[in-house]
């Protein structure tokens, strides 16, 4: 690590599949499980993590670990809020189940509509009805937009569940909660495992889910899901 040539070289490798690159271009929870070592993959669900340290952002923690994908930044994106102050801070739980929550479901609701990420910071859900509205000629609010983004997480859940993800699937690499950042800002911080316990059990009823992360009939029900 640090050795910019070698990354290159194994960038290479990893694209034709060559000596070790052809090892890790198999993703890096098989390639932690082949050596034995499975705890060391900074991952979510198979998916890898993007930049952002859950260690000193603990709602991102918790959007890694409910991200229907896996370890993905793209359905709820908090540094910012938290870096503002949201819920006491980025080293606290308070707040962070609600952000999340929305912004999960307003954000699916942008992906679905082909909306580029980068571009939902200067586009208000109030306009993006507005916009939608016009172009498919149906009267859209602000809050159909979160309801329609609730419904496709709700079916992406149900999927899960049916090929068996539940709370246990809902988790972050144990590195997280063991090792303290090293230097920096964020130096001598983790997420502490009882308080990313208490933003996931927040954020299942925040959901309509059971303890098992698994929609309840009367959310299915309430958004026309049955």
């Amino acid at each position: 690590w640090g050795d910019d040539e070698a990354i290159i070289r194994l960038i290479r490798d990893i694209a034709h599949r060559q000596g070790f690159g052809n090892q890790l271009a198999e993703g890096a929870l098989k390639t932690a499980r082949e050596l034995g070592v499975d705890d060391i993959a900074m991952q979510v669900k198979g998916v890898e993590l993007p930049a952002y340290d859950p260690r000193s952002l603990w709602g991102m923690g918790l959007a890694y670990a409910t991200a229907s994908r896996g370890g993905c930044h793209l359905r709820s994106f908090t540094p910012g809020a938290e870096l503002e102050g949201l819920g006491g801070g980025r080293y606290s739980p308070q707040g962070k189940a609600e952000f999340v929550y929305q912004d999960q479901n307003i954000r699916t609701t942008f992906e679905a509509a082909g909306q580029c990420f980068t571009a939902t910071a200067a586009i208000t859900p109030e306009f993006y009805a507005r916009l939608l509205s016009a172009v498919t000629g149906f009267d859209f609010g602000e809050e159909d937009l979160y309801e329609i983004g609730e419904r496709v997480y709700n079916l992406e859940r149900l999927l899960a569940v049916r090929e068996g993800y539940d709370d246990k699937s809902d988790t972050l690499p144990g590195r997280v909660f063991q090792e303290e950042i090293p230097s920096g800002p964020g130096e001598g911080y983790k997420l502490e495992k009882e308080a990313f316990k208490a933003m996931l059990k927040e954020y299942y009823q925040l959901r309509g889910w059971d303890e098992k992360g698994r929609p309840l009939p009367e959310k299915l029900e309430k958004l026309g899901l049955k």
